[in-house]
Formats: structure tokens, sequence, C-alpha cells
């Protein structure tokens, strides 16, 4: 599990530097930029955009196994 912390660092880093997130089902989630992802307590609602589908995506902290940064 990623801590609640570990996540906030990335989300509020200066300058912000994309990370992705690696989930317990084997997804992983690309943060591009801080107005993708939004910080709850127990969980993270993240936008995600396939094609011309745009929704947002809840995830629960206990679901995520890993966090790194994205190399440009």
């Amino acid at each position: 599990m990623v801590p609640f912390g570990k996540v906030a660092e990335h989300i509020v880093a200066e300058p912000f530097r994309p990370f992705r997130l690696g989930l317990s089902s084997g997804k992983q989630l690309d943060i591009l930029n801080p107005e993708m992802i939004l910080l709850g307590r127990n969980s993270v609602r993240i936008y995600t955009s396939a094609g011309k589908n745009n929704a947002w995506e809840d995830v629960l902290l206990t679901h995520m196994l890993a966090i790194d940064l994205i190399n440009s």
C-alpha cells in the first residue's frame, strides 16, 4: 500500500513531476498534472481520458502498490 503522505508529496511537489500509480489489479495510471488527481482520506479520484471517453476513476489507497516518477 502506498501511504497517504507519499501520494500527497507527489501531488504538491514543486515543480510537479508526472508519476505513475501501480494498482493491485496490474493496471497503471499516469498522473501527468496535479489537476488529474483528488486525494481523499482513503482513496484518490483520478481523471482518465481514453479516446473520446473522459471519466473519473476512484481508487482505494489499499489497492495502490507502487508510485514511480515518469521519466520524461
